[in-house]
């Protein structure tokens, strides 16, 4: 088989992985993922999530994929093809021809073989790819009864420009999702674990507004989808930091383009160092940022004589101690929601870390540090935790007495 140059396959290849940084989610997807909402409660979750996936997962996916599968997937072909009975999304004849011309020579040669049809079919498939003859590839696949489903999982490995089948619904995405969620195997690492559980919990959200089964809840399918779109982020990081050295020069400068992209600079605290942090002087004297008043907490008139440098204490006692993220912007939110001073651009909620994943750190500052202790903000403002059913208030006691310590020594007059 008379292959296209080593130069011209390199050209291609990295015209393809400049193309997948600029990826965008298909208009199914991104309508499959914009359940409406016209709660301002919400919206800000919502759409803070869907530029995180649009803007940075979707793309650092997508870019991270195609260099590592174009380089692997021919060495365990066999074993990869034994999940494409479940894949559902259907490709393009011109995309999989696309996604065939970023691939090692050897690793084309057997996509094509994956197609069912008949020998003479794919014997002119074959020498279309040869010949770099698109419209003929594709009018042959378009003419003839060909079995795309093979071909186009393993092309959704390197080339994700995907088009949903005009008979998949929003139903059967989600189902498939979950289902995927489910795959363990015994080697698989942690980080990789709570995708998997994230993905889980977003699809299963989903599927219970969809299905209009009781505890349907938007609330919670728009904090489980950001919290899912962060989960991916990090592990997609991790992935190309703990392999760096993996990545050609020209590769890594593809995926720091990504990185250095707003909304990923704000999770990595690149944009805004955590170390940094004060409140200005006179903070509690500035005048409120939203007239709203559900939108942030009424600190306790003893906070707020105390001032601004002792609530700055608080904040970096909380972020050096792991409860929420050592990042300025996370900082500044936790602040603005405790005081309605210095609104934050970008109005997301916090995440909170808490001890064995419970919240009753959290529950007992809200007890101690605001006026009538609104638990129903306070699980609107922040995210992460397992919520307690009964009333919260009773559960501040379970707050560890180290934690407890340090409040009190901040605040004397906040007893243990």
């Amino acid at each position: 088989m008379d292959y296209i140059s080593e130069a011209e396959r390199l050209k291609l290849y990295y015209k393809g992985l400049e193309e997948a940084s600029e990826y965008y989610l298909p208009d199914e997807v991104r309508s499959m993922m914009s359940l409406e909402t016209t709660d301002p409660n919400y919206n800000s979750i919502h759409q803070e999530s869907l530029a995180l996936y649009f803007n940075v997962v979707g793309p650092l996916h997508q870019v991270i994929s195609f260099i590592i599968n174009n380089r692997l997937i021919h060495e365990g072909i066999a074993e990869i093809l034994e999940n494409a009975s479940d894949y559902a999304i259907s490709f393009p004849p011109k995309e999989i021809f696309h996604a065939l011309h970023s691939l090692e020579p050897y690793s084309a040669e057997e996509f094509i073989r994956t197609i069912v049809t008949d020998s003479a079919t794919l014997h002119r498939l074959q020498q279309c790819y040869t010949d770099n003859d698109e419209q003929a590839f594709v009018s042959i696949i378009n003419n003839g009864q060909c079995g795309l489903r093979a071909i186009s999982y393993l092309c959704s490995m390197v080339w994700q420009k995907v088009s949903f089948s005009s008979d998949q619904t929003y139903e059967d995405v989600f189902n498939t999702m979950d289902a995927m969620s489910m795959t363990n195997t015994p080697d698989m690492g942690e980080d990789s674990r709570k995708v998997l559980r994230s993905s889980e919990k977003t699809a299963q959200e989903a599927l219970k507004i969809i299905q209009d089964e009781e505890g349907g809840d938007s609330q919670k399918y728009y904090f489980a989808q950001y919290e899912n779109a962060q989960t991916v982020f990090a592990w997609l990081r991790g992935l190309y930091v703990d392999n760096v050295k993996a990545f050609k020069p020209r590769e890594r400068r593809i995926i720091e383009a990504i990185l250095s992209r707003p909304e990923a600079r704000v999770l990595t605290g690149s944009a805004m160092d955590g170390d940094d942090f004060h409140l200005p002087s006179d903070y509690f004297s500035l005048k409120n940022d939203s007239a709203y008043t559900d939108d942030y907490f009424t600190l306790r008139y003893e906070v707020v004589v105390a001032g601004p440098d002792k609530f700055t204490e608080l904040i970096n006692y909380l972020s050096d101690h792991g409860y929420i993220d050592n990042n300025k912007h996370v900082k500044q939110m936790f602040a603005y929601r405790f005081s309605a001073k210095m609104r934050p651009e970008r109005i997301v909620p916090v995440e909170w870390h808490g001890r064995n994943n419970k919240s009753y750190e959290l529950i007992y500052l809200v007890r101690n540090l605001t006026e009538r202790a609104d638990y129903r903000k306070m699980r609107r403002f922040f995210f992460g935790p397992q919520w307690v059913k009964d009333r919260d208030s009773s559960y501040a006691k379970n707050a560890i007495y180290e934690f407890k310590k340090q409040i009190n020594q901040i605040y004397p007059q906040i007893y243990l």
